[in-house]
């Protein structure tokens, strides 16, 4: 009874130090990655978002859809030129009007980047598919401009998708999820969608909204200014 017991114990602790094992390898792998993104060179695409607000009970009260010329260098605009907007139904609320774009708002650093992996924790959760592997990450400590979430990575450390929220809801934000899906572009890896939803404002007044954004015709940017 004791040899069976000792046994299953060191099969549970050698499958344990492999899991550990694994997590580490991919963490240092998505690192060096996530690194290499942020010092990417000029890249010039097309942003197209649509956002939609809601009503208490779900119902769409209005949308707008808006085109914007983008060049990107490293996880920095450098350059976003609204090209056309279609709207229809209600007009957007005045805080939603002005922050239609994705691209536009100023990215909070991954929590995969070297730098920052040792304010995380991380932990490895059930893939959808082989070849997959799931990380799920928690801030040590909240902060805003911290997320928590979950992200599926392929066997070389890249990242298919991201889901996250805010660890710490700024002030007039009740709720924020944000999901970017990624994949293989002119420009090497980037997200290509972007989905969010979240609600926000006053005690009797809130604002509640979603959008889908689809980033595409991506090509190296010769040159990159700020505008």
């Amino acid at each position: 009874m004791l040899k069976t017991f000792t046994f299953g114990a060191a099969l549970a602790l050698t499958a344990s130090a492999a899991r550990a094992a694994t997590l580490e390898e991919m963490l240092r792998a998505v690192g060096e990655l996530e690194r290499a993104h942020a010092a990417a060179p000029p890249c010039r695409f097309t942003e197209t978002t649509t956002l939609v607000e809601l009503g208490r009970d779900g119902r769409e009260l209005g949308r707008e859809t808006r085109v914007y010329d983008v060049v990107r260098q490293g996880d920095r605009i450098v350059q976003h030129e609204l090209k056309s907007t279609v709207a229809s139904g209600a007009e957007l609320s005045r805080p939603l009007r002005n922050g239609a774009s994705t691209s536009s708002q100023r990215p909070h650093p991954s929590p995969f980047r070297p730098e920052s992996q040792r304010d995380y924790v991380f932990t490895l959760a059930p893939a959808s598919a082989v070849g997959r592997v799931r990380i799920a990450f928690e801030p040590k400590e909240r902060a805003t401009e911290r997320s928590r979430g979950e992200a599926e990575l392929d066997d070389r450390g890249r990242i298919a998708w991201l889901r996250l929220s805010p660890s710490k809801l700024p002030m007039f934000l009740d709720a924020l999820d944000l999901r970017f899906t990624r994949a293989e572009t002119a420009c090497g890896d980037s997200p290509v969608r972007v989905e969010a939803s979240g609600v926000g404002g006053f005690a009797f007044y809130k604002i509640r909204f979603r959008s889908e954004t689809s980033l595409e015709g991506f090509h190296p940017a010769e040159t990159a200014s700020a505008r």
